[in-house]
């Protein structure tokens, strides 16, 4: 094992999204070991960074499931958006839904018109999808719902429609993380592997959820966060802690003497 991957959220992550101390330092004495660590998220940048702000670490950071990708000092260097008439006819099966969706662009946040309501509750900048001239070219969208069979079925449709422009996995019972072509965490960490000059097979990678899947199937190690959904779906090692409990860092204690 040479180098490290991670997913945030659920993985990383602790339960109310914050990053706990010991997987701070934990990941501050990987790098310091000659370990590169990569963070691999559904997240964009804005949100992403504030994580590796908190490590306190400059690392590659594979964002928005592989739709963008920076470098160590948050540079965008690898970009794979969905074209602007996908974006119409993905937003036209969620509206006849009538979900909750949010498309996103840099610091722009894309919704449909009637998610008025949520504007004033929102950081980025808020554009609505009304007229033609609204529409543009999205990191990723992303659609929220607590029905999982309801985000099942539109993935389902949106694979039989469009399935093989888009890549669609669910992030999490409540999140359909829908991308461009040939857009995963695997495909983003290969390229980084090419940056780092260091091959997949030496890496070690933790997930927990269907977006997860595709990268955890491209590394020499794959571990499943404890009590998620990765660890019930796939055979692959399973932490004995939680993301709750720096379940990452404590599992990486395995390998690797801090």
């Amino acid at each position: 094992m040479k180098w490290v991957i991670s997913d945030l959220d659920g993985t990383l992550l602790n339960n109310d999204r914050t990053v706990g101390e010991k997987t701070i330092l934990g990941v501050q004495n990987l790098l310091k070991k000659g370990y590169p660590f990569v963070i691999a998220t559904g997240r964009g940048f804005a949100s992403a960074n504030t994580i590796r702000e908190k490590l306190g670490v400059p690392i590659y950071m594979v964002c928005n499931n592989g739709a963008t990708i920076y470098s160590p000092k948050g540079e965008l260097i690898f970009e794979n958006y969905i074209p602007v008439e996908m974006v119409k006819k993905v937003t036209a099966c969620l509206e006849k839904y009538r979900v909750d969706y949010r498309g996103f662009f840099q610091d722009y946040y894309f919704m449909p018109n009637y998610g008025k309501e949520d504007m004033k509750r929102i950081e980025y900048k808020a554009v609505i999808l009304e007229k033609d001239e609204d529409f543009q070219i999205l990191e990723k969208i992303l659609v929220v719902d607590p029905n999982t069979d309801l985000l099942r079925k539109i993935q389902k449709e949106l694979q039989e429609e469009v399935g093989e422009e888009l890549t669609i996995t669910l992030s999490s019972s409540e999140c359909l993380d829908i991308n461009s072509k040939n857009c995963s965490k695997a495909a983003g960490i290969e390229k980084v592997a090419t940056y780092l000059q260091l091959h997949l097979q030496d890496a070690i990678a933790f997930g927990d959820s269907e977006n997860d899947f595709a990268m955890l199937a491209s590394v020499g190690k794959a571990v499943s966060m404890k009590g998620t959904y990765a660890a019930q779906e796939k055979d692959y090692e399973v932490t004995e802690f939680t993301n709750h409990e720096d379940g990452v860092i404590r599992h990486l204690e395995k390998y690797i003497k801090f």
